[in-house]
């Protein structure tokens, strides 16, 4: 590969060979690109998979994450710049995660969104949840609501459930745009593009957005 930095090179964990980070791989937030001239093929890389690097290897990941930093509303909503500080802790939640993003290199809480409700009638499981930043909330049959207390949980996985012991959701699409799962309730959006007008009309249009 042409146009290697030399001063770039990494040793991941469990490999003998030297590589070398070359850029962004545009996949997830903290995934660098690099390249293994040993075996000629490039790869995307956390930091945590790094082994040993070299010194400019080091300034380049940390100026690099730095790039990536989410902003708070990236976490919490714009709202969140009408917030007190010390309001809910988001603000302090956002910069511990930052500080967890920087060592690790893993950005481990989803995107702020408008969370799009079930149409009146959607047959689903007793309990309802999504991930909304670093929080869950649940649907209540008429709107979403940021659940109190917080259950715990790791990533898309509530501790304590089916899915967390075997780590994946069996997910039904229940809606145009929602699937929920079976077993724990979890939900996720599966895209907008099969709305008819009338679901687009009743969820968009009507839909008002809970406060952060």
């Amino acid at each position: 590969m042409e146009g290697l930095d030399q001063q770039l090179w990494i040793r991941r964990a469990g490999f003998d060979c030297r590589d070398f980070l070359v850029g962004n791989p545009h996949t997830f937030r903290g995934r660098m690109a690099a390249y293994c001239p040993t075996a000629n093929y490039g790869y995307s890389v956390s930091l945590g998979g790094i082994e040993e690097m070299s010194s400019e290897s080091a300034s380049w990941v940390a100026g690099f994450l730095a790039g990536n930093e989410p902003g708070p509303d990236d976490m919490f909503g714009p709202g969140i710049y009408d917030t007190p500080d010390e309001h809910g802790g988001h603000w302090q939640r956002w910069r511990d995660a930052l500080a967890e993003f920087r060592t690790g290199g893993t950005w481990r809480h989803a995107g702020w969104r408008h969370l799009i409700p079930f149409l009146p009638g959607t047959t689903l499981p007793p309990f309802v949840w999504t991930l909304r930043g670093d929080e869950v909330w649940t649907w209540n049959g008429d709107t979403w609501l940021k659940a109190d207390p917080q259950p715990r949980h790791q990533f898309e996985m509530l501790e304590g459930t089916l899915c967390f012991e075997r780590r994946f959701h069996e997910t039904t699409v229940v809606t145009t745009v929602h699937g929920v799962c079976d077993d724990c309730g979890e939900t996720s959006e599966t895209g907008t593009g099969g709305y008819t007008l009338e679901e687009w009309q009743r969820a968009r249009y009507t839909y008002v957005p809970e406060p952060s």
